[in-house]
């Protein structure tokens, strides 16, 4: 796949991203959610779209934190239990909280009170909440049960598995049915 590609890309690059925890939960997250993930969502109807997608992100949000669990777990001695509630939370602001940061910077330069406004009206309550909700799950005892340490072999063994679970899915391109 393209991103295995890119991955052995980096990897033959700077080898020394092998260890480095930001690229292999990218990388582990990325191909998890390209596995696992399901397809894009369809519907006839509104309703059904919408019913879709919010079972789309749900699917989503479940995937991608199974798929980086056991490295967070390897790498933090504890598994975040939490993610996936908090992700659910927090996943429609972040696109808009990044997009109405670079957007009120890029009007700043211009207008200034323009700029500022936007930040204070629309991208700060959405940072308020992300960071509220983070806050708040957090402080929960059981949001991350510590583990016993164990070796990088059960890494190989847990996402040797997940490949072994894979399958390819079966319905057929919209190019395959014309």
């Amino acid at each position: 796949s393209i991103t295995s590609f890119t991955a052995l890309a980096f990897l033959l690059a700077e080898p020394w991203l092998a260890w480095d925890l930001g690229f292999q939960l990218s990388f582990a997250t990325v191909l998890g959610l390209a596995m696992f993930g399901g397809g894009w969502p369809k519907g006839d109807t509104m309703a059904e779209r919408t019913r879709a997608v919010l079972l789309s992100l749900g699917r989503a949000t479940l995937v991608a934190s199974g798929v980086s669990a056991p490295l967070v777990a390897y790498h933090f001695g504890q598994v975040p239990l939490m993610s996936v509630l908090s992700n659910l939370m927090i996943g429609l602001t972040v696109g808009p909280i990044v997009v109405g940061s670079l957007a009120a910077a890029l009007v700043q330069g211009v207008f200034p009170v323009l700029g500022k406004a936007a930040m204070v009206w629309l991208v700060a309550p959405m940072t308020e909440w992300l960071v509220g909700v983070i806050d708040w799950l957090g402080s929960w005892e059981a949001a991350a049960p510590r583990l016993p340490e164990f070796g990088a072999g059960w890494l190989v063994l847990v996402y040797a598995s997940l490949l072994l679970a894979w399958r390819e899915d079966p319905r057929p391109c919209d190019s395959e049915l014309e």
